[in-house]
């Protein structure tokens, strides 16, 4: 007997047309003539965005629902998911996908090898524990 995912229960229907606009717009790089700041009519905007981009809205929804934000959709707690060069910010009552944005960062990404980060936490764990004795709070 095999346990069902949990991911599985996050659908397609929680990424909004407006988070599928502003992946077009901001990721793709397309943007329709006269459709720019039109908000009114999100699902009409986003179907001529995605048409643009040769996609259909469904395709983009998998695109924006990578296994990290569907991993944060589940479990809630973050506000937004950063991945591939963009943020996705998160809705508040229905947790729904709602908006893409460019990702602001620092400029560069530390990416350490499986070693580094061994090393890296153990460095942490020890400062740690002799903060802790030094605070008398020793474990």
């Amino acid at each position: 007997m095999s346990l069902p995912d949990p991911l599985s229960e996050i659908t397609l229907n929680m990424v909004s047309y407006h988070a599928v606009t502003r992946y077009c717009q901001r990721v793709l790089k397309v943007i329709v003539p006269g459709m720019e700041d039109d908000t009114g009519r999100t699902f009409a905007v986003a179907l001529a965005h995605t048409a643009l981009a040769g996609l259909t809205v469904n395709a983009v929804r998998e695109r924006i629902l990578s296994k990290a934000v569907r991993i944060a959709l589940q479990h809630g707690g973050s506000p937004s998911v950063i991945g591939n060069g963009y943020v996705v910010r998160f809705g508040d009552s229905p947790r729904v996908v709602t908006t893409i944005e460019p990702y602001q960062g620092k400029g560069h990404t530390n990416i350490f090898t499986d070693a580094e980060a061994r090393r890296n936490e153990q460095r942490y764990s020890r400062r740690q524990q002799r903060r802790r004795v030094s605070m008398g709070v020793a474990s």
